[in-house]
């Protein structure tokens, strides 16, 4: 067994004494002091919360949503996406690097790009009080005010990334939809601008009246017909058929069955079509004309209802503190660094002793 493990004082010195020794000029003279800037926010959609909508659940659940963003905009602060960002706008990686800041505490210069994650990732701490609802943000730093910057720059990106995740999804749906209520609008058009071309090209404002009121026309006449008619087998059954009354009657009776043929041939024949094809055309293209109409609304009513969902779902980061600028060091703190050092010291070596003790009782 070596001697300095034999000899208390010798082991007391070596294991408690001089790494106590080496510790304490450490945090004096050589570790380089560090500044932590706070801030507190919350994360809070359009929508809000109502005091009627609280249930046993949700106090036992608490917010799911509400944690889920937490949790989305913690890791998107300790992405490697916002170290790049805070690496362009402040230099982070030189700041940490920094020879003047002590070998123990600063990043090496040819740390790779892991590595330098890992050291960011253990300066910057990102937690959230699902009780509050409210998140910290603390950055750890060498300088107190470029731990402020850090911070600030960190609360704007994250609430970019807040703003840009609660409208992803509603603002692609809402550029869909007003993508087709433009083709829809354009269509309709289209649709308006044949019937007046078929209107203007066919002298004809709505073939389905007129020929109603031909229809109507027609009936009229064939009514005047049949008396015409009546009128004329009454005279023939007593006159002479070459009398005055009979030759007057039997005139009127073909003027009337002209004018007829001619209401027949404007019902079945006109510009060299028939209303009838007219008619089926006209009502085709009003059939496209009333789908395209519709078409149009029922995009307008979804433009709308994205509209409010967009507006319901949009979420807020709001600032509750900070960033603060640090007037203590936050380490090193020489008392309870030197607390903890010395408890870790105390325990090995009452460890150790008490197995050299053991080991010393078998061998005698």
């Amino acid at each position: 067994m070596p001697p300095f493990l034999v000899n208390t004082r010798l082991r007391l010195l070596i294991i408690l004494v001089l790494p106590l020794m080496v510790f304490g000029s450490y945090i004096s003279f050589i570790a380089s002091p560090r500044y932590t800037s706070t801030a507190e926010v919350t994360i809070k959609d359009s929508a809000g919360f109502s005091t009627d909508s609280i249930s046993l659940p949700s106090l036992l659940l608490g917010a799911p949503t509400a944690v889920a963003d937490a949790m989305q905009m913690r890791t998107f602060i300790l992405s490697s996406a916002m170290l790049d960002k805070l690496d362009e706008e402040l230099s982070i990686r030189d700041h940490y690097s920094n020879p003047e800041n002590d070998f123990w505490s600063r990043l090496p210069v040819y740390a790779s790009r892991e590595d330098f994650l890992e050291y960011f990732r253990d300066r910057v701490t990102v937690e959230h009080s699902d009780v509050a609802q409210v998140t910290s943000i603390m950055v750890e730093t060498f300088d107190a005010d470029y731990s402020r910057q850090v911070a600030s720059v960190l609360l704007r990106e994250a609430e970019a990334f807040i703003n840009d995740v609660g409208n992803q999804l509603a603002t692609a749906q809402l550029k869909f939809l007003r993508e087709e209520s433009q083709r829809a609008a354009l269509e309709l058009s289209e649709k308006r601008r044949e019937v007046i071309q078929f209107q203007k090209e066919n002298e004809v404002f709505n073939p389905l009246s007129e020929s109603e009121i031909l229809v109507q026309i027609q009936a009229g006449i064939e009514q005047e017909l049949v008396k015409s008619r009546g009128k004329l087998e009454y005279l023939q059954g007593f006159l002479r058929s070459d009398a005055p009354e009979v030759v007057a009657a039997r005139e009127e009776v073909r003027v009337i069955r002209q004018q007829l043929a001619r209401e027949k041939a404007r019902l079945v024949n006109q510009k060299n079509e028939g209303l009838n094809e007219v008619l089926a055309a006209f009502q085709d293209l009003s059939t496209q004309f009333e789908l395209a109409t519709e078409a149009y609304a029922a995009t307008l009513a979804g433009v709308e209802k994205a509209q409010f969902e967009a507006a319901r779902q949009m979420k807020y980061l709001i600032r509750i503190s900070g960033p603060t600028l640090p007037d203590e060091v936050s380490f090193p703190e020489p008392m309870s660094f030197m607390g903890s050092v010395l408890v870790v010291l105390g325990l090995i070596y009452g460890i150790l002793s008490m197995l050299i003790t053991i080991i010393q009782e078998h061998a005698e």
